[in-house]
């Protein structure tokens, strides 16, 4: 079970519906932002390695954020579920959520779905795999098409895995599992209040994804483990953020305002307390990068 140890603020609702993947209207056309790794990009410090870096992760952030028509075609994906299962007596009263990257909001293009059916009465393990199989024969007889349908009946958590034909995403689907309806609120909940947190985890998906560890299946690493270390040591009830302390990832401009401030990107020239969190973030992933390296 996923533990909320995000204590900075009032606990919140789980929410219903997803955080989700929202498109930004700067990437309507599916592409990534003019120059979004130019070494003719002008950024405040422009002279600074540690500054440019922070830039280009922003930068990486915007544009693989989905686009409006990515969005919309998981949307319609879930809707085919949704319509699926309404036709099934055994799930007739059920109700789908999403949980997992499409909720949260921290989603590749290339990522799956994962929803989870609720409602459906099945409790047991033998019950829920029992209804996984209604569900695999309802998608083969499916008005649309519905690819490598497999039923994985032997994982702790019994899942039905399928490629949607129209728009060619990977869906999972699982029932009356509430795990990850909560891991999900936690990285929404850190997303919201720690705003360098998303671009982060991005990138680090991204990279494991481009080298094939992140498979849980296969021993790699999934995004809620992923998230894990990408939370500030804070999290675990450590100070509330003050002025003086500096933020990798956070607002690079020379702010002293003790209100924090909630953008990433500052219109005031770097201080010299932004350039050197700036340069401690550099070091961290020069670490990262070599610790991956020699593994």
């Amino acid at each position: 079970m996923a533990l909320d140890f995000i204590a900075l603020l009032p606990d919140e609702e789980i929410p219903e519906t997803p955080a989700a993947c929202e498109a930004a209207s700067s990437s309507d056309t599916g592409e990534p932002a003019p120059d979004a790794w130019s070494i003719t990009r002008a950024h405040f410090g422009a002279d600074s390695l540690e500054l440019a870096l922070h830039e280009e992760l922003l930068d990486f952030a915007e544009a693989f954020r989905p686009t409006r028509a990515e969005s919309a075609m998981r949307e319609a994906a879930v809707e085919r579920v949704v319509s699926l299962l309404a036709s099934l007596p055994s799930f007739a009263s059920a109700s789908v959520r999403p949980f997992g990257s499409y909720a949260t909001g921290l989603c590749l293009p290339s990522s799956d779905v994962d929803l989870a059916v609720f409602g459906t009465g099945f409790e047991s393990k033998v019950q829920q795999v029992a209804g996984l199989r209604q569900i695999e024969k309802a998608l083969h007889r499916a008005g649309w098409r519905a690819e490598e349908v497999e039923v994985i009946g032997s994982a702790k958590v019994p899942i039905v895995k399928y490629v949607d034909g129209p728009s060619g995403l990977s869906v999972d689907l699982c029932l009356e599992q509430q795990d990850g309806i909560r891991s999900s609120a936690l990285a929404t909940k850190a997303a919201r209040q720690f705003p360098p947190f998303r671009p982060l985890v991005l990138l680090l998906k991204r990279y494991l994804s481009s080298r094939g560890l992140n498979d849980t299946f296969t021993g790699g690493v999934g995004s809620f483990l992923l998230c894990l270390p990408s939370l500030p040591a804070r999290l675990a009830g450590a100070a509330a953020p003050s002025a003086e302390g500096g933020r990798l990832l956070e607002p690079v401009g020379s702010c002293s305002s003790s209100r924090r401030c909630s953008s990433l990107r500052c219109t005031r020239p770097p201080s010299r307390r932004r350039l050197a969190a700036a340069r401690i973030w550099a070091a961290t992933c020069s670490t990262f990068s070599s610790s991956t390296a020699s593994g």
